[in-house]
């Protein structure tokens, strides 16, 4: 019996590390996403986005967890990825979309910088490298 158990937690530990990997991947897509986000100006937070990845979820839960639990789940997921997000903007110094009309396109551009590797699944996209950190300008420096 003690052996059947080892098993079922040894595949359980195996699918845990399965879930992290790919709960990584999503996150730097999330991560180029919001790149993508601070260079146009948009908000952070968009609920039509987030109400269509929820249905999509629960629309192919097949159980045994109910659409509730899924519904939970990626809540928190999408939470966490927002987070993320919102840490990036501040760490980058970025505009939020209500100050964009006072950043000037280059000093966004300079500061909104795409996650440091593309997902395994997108071989075509640009090589990312590091980019040179600029200076920007202050109040005392006329540009």
């Amino acid at each position: 019996m003690a052996d059947d158990i080892d098993g079922w937690r040894r595949r359980i530990d195996e699918i845990d590390r399965e879930l992290v990997a790919l709960l990584n991947e999503r996150a730097v897509c999330a991560e180029a996403i919001g790149a993508i986000k601070r260079l146009a100006g948009l908000p952070i937070y968009m609920p039509v986005r987030e109400k269509a990845v929820i249905a999509n979820v629960v629309g192919h839960n097949s159980g045994p967890l109910p659409d509730e639990a899924i519904r939970r789940l990626y809540e928190r997921i999408i939470d966490e990825t927002r987070r993320l997000e919102r840490e990036r903007t501040a760490a980058l110094g970025s505009p939020q979309p209500d100050s964009m009309s006072s950043a000037s396109p280059r000093s966004v551009a300079a500061e909104s910088r795409p996650p440091a590797r593309w997902p395994s699944f997108a071989p075509n996209a640009p090589p990312l490298a590091p980019a040179p950190v600029e200076s920007t300008p202050s109040a005392a420096d006329p540009a």
